[in-house]
């Protein structure tokens, strides 16, 4: 009997097999679902090209489960353990939400000087594709890695159109959407007037890169003062904790557990709420589907 079984279940994976790679994929039905495309937009953006949307969910979730467990060791408070795993499982987001608002800034300022060097290779009588070819040579530190990726995608064969698209997702940002748009319909137009418009978007990004400075210089204090207000009462609570025990057995009962979770929970609240103040307007994706 179990051999038959075997040889069925054999036989299943082998059509399944089969089906993958005879069937033709409905592009639509390919695409990820919106939210899931939200969050690996975010990853690019943070830099984090070869992570998943699934490998980041499972990291925050295993981060919380040891944020819990250890919780759980050094307090012996299962509430508030659970507190604390959810807070362990949002600790990911926001440290990479804090690199990716820098990294748009350095990706949006090199964005700038690069198509300032793509106006003039241009400009000196090269195409769009010479100009990439440049930018992945010379192009600035943190976009060169990218340009030389399309690069190689056109040399094995991809179109200009392919390669650019393939860029613009990885950047997953509105100022090369933006950039991205216009080589494509400079490339279908053959319009004379590439240059000035690089001229003209490197210079509106350089204008609106030099107000978000200013901004998220104030924003950068807001956020340490909300840091630092936060951590306040959870190294005090580790610290009496160590110290004297006995001190906090009013809080080992239900009824305790729950006061420190919902101080907790005002906490991150209180948090979240001096962040969601202070952020910076952020442009949408609008060229994109």
């Amino acid at each position: 009997m179990i051999p038959l079984v075997l040889v069925g279940l054999f036989a299943l994976g082998a059509w399944f097999t089969h089906e993958a790679w005879s069937s033709p994929v409905n592009e639509e039905a390919a695409l990820p679902p919106r939210r899931w495309r939200m969050v690996q937009e975010f990853l690019h953006r943070a830099g984090l090209h070869d992570v998943t949307p699934r490998d980041f969910v499972l990291f925050s979730v295993a981060a919380g489960g040891l944020a819990g467990l250890a919780s759980q060791l050094i307090t012996g408070w299962p509430l508030v353990s659970i507190v604390v795993a959810g807070l362990g499982a949002g600790l990911p987001f926001l440290w990479y939400a804090s690199l990716e608002e820098g990294r748009r800034a350095h990706v949006q300022a090199e964005l700038a000087d690069a198509m300032g060097l793509l106006r003039d290779s241009i400009r000196a009588g090269g195409d769009v594709a010479q100009g990439l070819v440049s930018l992945a040579t010379y192009g600035p530190a943190l976009l060169k890695p990218e340009f030389q990726r399309a690069v190689q995608l056109m040399a094995h064969g991809s179109t200009l159109r392919d390669a650019l698209l393939g860029m613009r997702e990885r950047l997953a940002d509105p100022v090369f959407d933006t950039c991205v748009a216009t080589l494509l319909l400079n490339e279908r137009l053959g319009s004379p007037q590439l240059t000035p418009v690089l001229s003209e978007l490197a210079q509106a990004v350089r204008d609106e890169l030099r107000v978000q400075a200013d901004l998220r210089a104030q924003r950068t204090r807001v956020v340490a003062s909300a840091r630092l207000i936060a951590a306040i009462p959870l190294v005090l609570l580790v610290a009496v904790r160590a110290i004297s025990p006995h001190y906090l057995d009013l809080f080992d009962s239900v009824e305790g557990q729950l006061i420190l979770g919902a101080c907790a929970a005002s906490v991150v609240i209180g948090y979240q709420a001096m962040r969601f103040t202070s952020r910076l307007p952020v442009e949408q994706r609008v060229l994109v589907q």
